[in-house]
């Protein structure tokens, strides 16, 4: 099975700038690039206003323990196949200590 999920790619554009203590919100939106590679789209957005100060994406390769490519198991292709049906959004997550927020996901 996979062991590791390193970053292949990444791209990021920035839009408008964060200052230091500007609450952030990173929405997240995951989808199956083929069954051993997986994407995430990102938006950074400023809590104050909603404005998107940057996004981008990752792309990550399931890696079996002796580092050779693997399938992702099978849950992960089949939540997100579920995801991709029923849900447009991303989970939200803010900057902990920042205005009382938690890392938890605001979903």
């Amino acid at each position: 099975g996979a062991e590791a999920l390193p970053v292949i790619e990444a791209h990021c554009e920035y839009k408008q700038p964060a200052r230091y203590d500007d609450e952030i919100e990173i929405v997240t939106r995951a989808s199956l690039l083929t069954p051993v590679r997986i994407r995430f789209d990102y938006d950074v957005r400023r809590a104050s206003d909603q404005a998107i100060t940057a996004s981008g994406y990752t792309v990550h390769a399931a890696l079996d323990a002796d580092g050779r490519p693997c399938r992702l198991p099978g849950r992960v292709r089949a939540l997100l196949a579920e995801r991709r049906t029923t849900r447009a959004g991303g989970a939200r997550w803010a900057r902990p200590g920042v205005g009382g927020s938690s890392p938890a996901a605001r979903a």
